[in-house]
């Protein structure tokens, strides 16, 4: 007997065990039969374990077997909720896909036993469950479903983010007759029978609209967004008032056109209801454009039609249909002249000539100030009592207010404010409303007056603003436990001055809300004291200041929350001041590191110097603040303390006494109270490492007086130049968290020419264990793909694991044994496997660190790995003749080293013990370009049982193409092997085995970090193949023009063009590739394409930092430092650095360039 079940991953077709369970068959074919589980959501899934749905309520408490639903439906006698469990032995849960009801325990008297919830399951072998539940079916198509099921994302009760439902269930077979008062509804239900608020079952998060639509809507936002505030300000009636249709925008007229003159000429087209020239309000001059009004719209048509660029008074014109809606925002504008009239021509119903628009009036009229709110979807009734912002005043109050209001206070004692959220836009109007303690009477012409204001005068003015707005639109309820409190505020300031409100009244509201008549509230968890603060900072009103650092930091976390940036910035500026961090150092920092406020913690961090933090009392910040950020601070107290210590001398010159340095034998001795000082401060500085207190007069002279001698004082006062100097070394030290780290500054690099990966290497090692939260990002840049598909091939053996040994032999070695190039083989397959497009390749375990900037880099890169494993197939002749090619290739190089001794490169790395080291270097080289082998000891390559390895072979033929510096150990540091930690080493017990194992050790540990550092998702490389002026003039255009499409060339005499990839250059990117760089390496490439071609080239691409670094080298041999600079850039370095914004160190720092073998850097 079968089900299919219809879910929104899939479907699934369930065999039942009618023979073994018939009772359980029974009781879930008959729920299936009458809908119950149509729409049900599995509420609980368990990756590799368990998948459970039946409960319509979806809580995993619901559901009830077939004969307790009939029971109450047709209200008969109460029938058991569940039923017993058919548990047999035989049947268990062996299988994936295995379906057993649920079994619920007994609980408050009621029996347990199984109802409606079953689960399916989602692993082999789970005998945790056997015996406990009952097993009744099988899921014998559909396993697929179940692979999807299984990998749905979770949260931490197991319940789906994204609702998993079954649409349907169809009986395929049913043997069992229905029990009596059983009735099948008409229709399957079209609701969940739940309240889940996830994501539907239908909905895509991740979907998104085309573009030109993404722009039309954005378009719809941002006009509406500007109608909002037009109406505002008051110059729009309505947002979505439409302009009239019979009316005429004419413009580029002659200033001598009078109205009369553009009446005539337009009266032939039809009736005119008006025609005005727009004129200058001071000097009465033509403004040189006019409105012409018809009577019907049929006319306006036909003279817009007509009359476009007709010549009048020597003038051609231009006609359009106004866009103005100021003639009918009569009753709303903020013109007192005007005042509230009809203009002609316009019906009498509606608003702005549209019937639509006369629903919308209501929320402005008088009557409905109160309560004409647009109705949101959170609304909340509130049964708790609520005290009103809004009281009435004492007598002295009223007089207060009064005095400072002058005539504008009525006679009543109530104070009268006619500032609102209409007049924000005008700045003027604040200012003077904010600053003048005495309005002018009468007020000024054309500004305002009582009659004209569409607000309620408020109760306070500025200074006691209370939020009480009768015209409010959305209520902020406070839930404090005594008592709440209701702030009554408006919509549009809320959402201009916060996202979170933007996007909250953004939210869409039904039909039924629109409709009601109270303003909707919104709940808050704040206390009314922090909320009122942070209000009074977003309202053009008097702002706030904090007696206490406790009502900073309340109203700080208000505003983080609800996201109001700039009340946040000037919270931020408040927390740093004078007051409370002389006062509460500690609480300061401990707040800042909170929030993550990097610049406000470095300045916390210098005040807490002046205090004990050991014996600090301690504060309720501490509990919210990691432990990391506690132990900088210690670490920086510590730090300073032994910095501080180290500048004191112990005997300083021209520091004497006469009474303690008068005799011949003292003369040379410090004076006494510099003894009894640095004791003082070495005890002071270790508490508080700070120069505030040891400096002091009181601790100098209790130092002095301590020490014993009448004439110390003297000699105190007569040092103060000494005590000055030494002050200001000792403040020079570092004193806040951040200065002495500048290593955590993330790293973005653009290599360009730099083959050999040990830059990249080296960099993730030094920096593991110092900065392990560092994000380095490389950008590499290349113009051959073999040298890419070499470096992607140890990359990634590296993060699959493979032993640093064979990384070794891979990489380095000319020849390989069976082991290794099948290892290299296998991984060529699957990074061709990876690499068939830019989209399978970001899909790859490879993409998260290792990315191509353009797909052409990619497929050029895939060819050499395609290459790599033809060679497998390549018959025995061939092998042979490439494997003696490349043998004689390697003895033509050698022979021509020893006739040269040409490569003496490595050397530089060997530091002070050079010597030593041109003994055993060129052996090293010698055995390496011998056997081709160079960690294990080889005398001849065996060709039968040793691979030429694929990443040095020539694909064009059996041409030897090798470079002849190709050396192993040319990237590490030789001078650990020839030196010894325990003593001196003789030269002559120094081995080339030595050196190399010592370059195997250093790659064996840049492995290691590297392979640590990537699933932390710490580094990024970047590959790019092609020329490097080339790719830099791209990343260029990519960073000033937002296109992915650049239009350059990947070469000189190139076809192709470099185009980035969408998913890491677009602006919308969510994860955006660098386009300035903090350190930009160039390797050689001056020598190849000339240094000015580089400078020009990368400087643009450089971010402007201090700690940027632009390098370059060469290995030419140069005559002078400054003089071959000069020549080699062409041009003079003062004047290049003036163009460019970069400058050589040496001019920076007084440092010459230095020779190092034969390269200079």
């Amino acid at each position: 007997m079968s089900v299919l079940f219809e879910t929104s991953l899939g479907d699934l077709v369930i065999d039942l065990e009618v023979e073994e369970c018939p009772k359980t068959c029974e009781n879930f074919l008959k729920l299936c039969k009458v809908y119950y589980y149509n729409l049900n959501a599995f509420f609980n899934v368990s990756k590799d374990f368990l998948a459970q749905a039946g409960d319509p309520t979806a809580t995993g408490t619901g559901g009830e077997s077939i004969w307790s639903l009939i029971s109450d439906s047709s209200s008969s006698t109460p029938t058991s909720r569940y039923f017993s469990p058919e548990i047999r032995p035989k049947l268990k849960h062996t299988h994936r896909g295995t379906i057993s009801m649920a079994v619920a325990p007994a609980l408050e008297g009621q029996k347990g036993g199984c109802g409606s919830q079953f689960f399916i399951t989602l692993g082999d072998n789970i005998d945790y469950l056997d015996g406990k539940h009952a097993v009744f079916g099988h899921v014998v198509e559909g396993l697929d479903t179940l692979d999807k099921l299984n990998e749905i994302f979770v949260d931490q009760d197991n319940r789906p983010f994204k609702d998993v439902r079954i649409r349907h269930v169809i009986i395929l077979d049913d043997p069992f007759p229905d029990p009596p008062g059983l009735v099948r509804p008409p229709s399957s239900p079209t609701r969940p029978p739940d309240n889940s608020t996830r994501i539907a079952e239908d909905e895509d998060p991740l979907a998104t609209l085309p573009e030109e639509e993404e722009e039309r809507l954005r378009r719809e936002k941002a006009a509406a967004a500007s109608a909002l505030t037009l109406e505002m300000v008051g110059d729009l009636p309505f947002a979505n008032v439409r302009p009239p249709e019979n009316v005429l925008f004419v413009c580029k007229l002659n200033p001598v056109t009078r109205d009369e003159d553009l009446e005539l000429i337009f009266s032939r087209f039809g009736t005119i209801m008006s025609c005005q020239v727009i004129r200058d309000k001071k000097t009465g001059d033509s403004l040189q454009y006019a409105f012409i009004e018809f009577d019907k719209r049929e006319d306006a048509e036909q003279a817009y039609f007509k009359m476009q660029n007709v010549l009048v008074d020597d003038r051609r014109i231009w006609v359009d249909f106004s866009q103005s809606v100021s003639r009918l925002n009569t009753h709303w504008s903020n013109d007192i002249a005007r005042g509230p009239k009809r203009a002609r021509g316009v019906g009498g119903a509606g608003f702005g000539g549209r019937e639509d628009l006369e629903q919308t009036r209501r929320y402005r009229d008088e009557e409905h100030r109160r309560g004409g709110g647009y109705g949101m979807v959170f609304d909340v009734p509130s049964d708790r009592p609520s005290k009103r912002r809004k009281r009435t005043k004492t007598t002295d109050e009223a007089e207060a207010e009064k005095d400072d209001l002058g005539e504008m206070a009525g006679t009543d004692g109530t104070c009268i404010s006619y500032f609102d959220s209409q007049f924000i836009t005008f700045p003027f109007v604040l200012t003077w409303l904010c600053e003048t303690s005495t309005l002018p009477s009468p007020l000024p012409p054309g500004l305002f007056k009582p009659s004209d204001c569409p607000f309620k005068p408020h109760n306070f003015p500025m200074t006691h603003y209370q939020f009480d707005s009768p015209d409010a639109d959305v209520i902020l309820l406070t839930t404090e436990v005594d008592c709440s409190t209701e702030f009554h505020v408006h919509k549009c300031i809320l959402a201009a001055a916060s996202p979170f409100f933007h996007d909250m009244f953004s939210l869409p509201q039904g039909e039924d809300d629109l409709i009601k008549p109270n303003v909707p509230i919104i709940p808050v968890s704040e206390s009314s004291k922090a909320l009122d603060t942070v209000l009074r900072f977003v309202y053009p009103v008097s702002p706030p200041t904090f007696d206490t650092l406790d009502d900073l930091s309340a109203a700080l976390s208000v505003a983080i929350k609800y996201e109001f940036a700039s009340v946040i910035l000037t919270l931020r500026r408040s927390l740093v001041s004078p007051r409370f961090l002389q006062t509460s150092p500690i609480r300061v920092y401990a707040i800042a590191c909170q929030y993550e406020f990097d610049e406000e913690t470095k300045i916390a961090s210098r005040s807490t110097l002046s205090v004990s933090l050991l014996d600090a009392k301690p504060v309720t910040e501490l509990r919210y603040m990691t432990g990391y950020d506690y132990h900088r601070l210690l670490q920086l107290h510590r730090w300073r303390a032994d910095a501080l210590l180290l500048l004191l001398p112990e005997i300083p010159e021209n520091l004497k006494c006469v009474q303690c340095n008068g005799s011949a034998f003292t003369m040379d001795d410090a004076p006494r109270w510099w003894g009894e000082w640095v004791k003082r401060a070495k005890e002071e500085v270790r508490v508080r490492p700070t120069t505030d207190v040891v400096f002091g007069l009181d601790f100098l002279f209790g130092a002095a007086q301590k020490a014993g001698c009448t004439r110390c004082p003297g000699s105190v006062l007569d040092s103060w130049r000494f005590l000055k100097s030494l002050k200001e070394d000792m403040d020079r030290v570092p004193g806040c968290v951040g200065e002495e780290l500048a290593p955590e500054v993330d790293a973005q690099a653009l290599l360009l020419g730099c083959g050999d990966p040990g830059n990249i290497f080296y960099t993730v090692h030094v920096n593991r264990g110092r900065c392990n939260d560092r994000k380095l990002d490389f950008t590499c840049g290349e113009s051959e793909a073999a040298i890419v598909a070499r470096n992607v091939i140890l990359f990634t053996i590296i993060a699959d694991g493979i032993d640093p040994a064979t990384a070794w032999s891979i990489f380095y070695d000319f020849f390989l044994d069976e082991a290794s190039y099948d290892i290299l083989l296998s991984q060529c397959r699957s990074l061709i496997q990876a690499s068939a497009n830019i989209q399978t390749w970001d899909a790859s375990k490879y993409a998260p660190f290792l990315r191509f900037c353009t797909a052409k880099s990619l497929s050029d890169t895939r060819r050499y790995w395609i290459l790599s494993v033809e060679t497998e197939t390549l018959a025995a002749e061939a092998k042979i003749a490439h494997k003696e090619s490349f043998i004689s290739g390697m003895k033509s190089v050698l022979a021509n080293y020893r006739a040269t001794r040409g490569d003496l490169h490595c050397l530089r790395s060997a530091g002070p013990v050079i010597i030593p080291a041109l003994e055993e270097v060129p052996k090293v080289y010698t055995q390496y370009w011998s056997t081709g082998i160079i960690l294990s000891q080889v005398s001849d390559p065996d060709l039968e049982h040793h691979h030429l390895n694929p990443m040095f072979m020539s694909f064009n033929g059996t041409k030897f193409n090798v470079h002849h510096g190709t050396n192993p150990i040319l990237g590490f540091h030789l001078a650990p092997a020839l030196t010894s930690t325990k003593g001196a080493r003789s030269p002559s017990g120094i081995e080339k085995t030595d050196i190399v194992q010592s370059a195997f050790d250093q790659f064996s540990s840049w492995c290691t970090s590297l392979k640590d550092v990537i699933p932390a998702h710490n580094i990024v490389i970047r590959l790019f193949v092609g020329e490097a002026l080339s790719f830099c003039q791209a990343l260029h255009t990519c960073r000033e023009l937002g296109q992915v499409d650049t239009g350059i060339y990947t070469r000189p005499w190139a076809g192709s063009q470099i185009n980035f990839t969408t998913a890491d250059y677009a602006p919308t990117s969510p994860t955006p590739a660098p386009l300035c760089f903090n350190v930009i390496e160039t390797s050689n490439l001056a020598e190849q394409v000339g240094l000015l071609n580089i400078l020009v080239a990368t400087t643009p691409l450089l971010q402007r930092k201090p700690h940027s670094v632009l390098r370059t080298n060469t290995i030419l041999p140069l005559d002078g430092t400054h003089a071959s600079l000069a020549n080699q850039a062409c041009a003079d370095i003062p004047t290049l650095s003036l163009l460019l914004g970069i400058a050589p160190s040496f001019h920076l720092s007084h440092f010459t360039l230095t020779r190092t073998s034969m390269k200079y850097s």
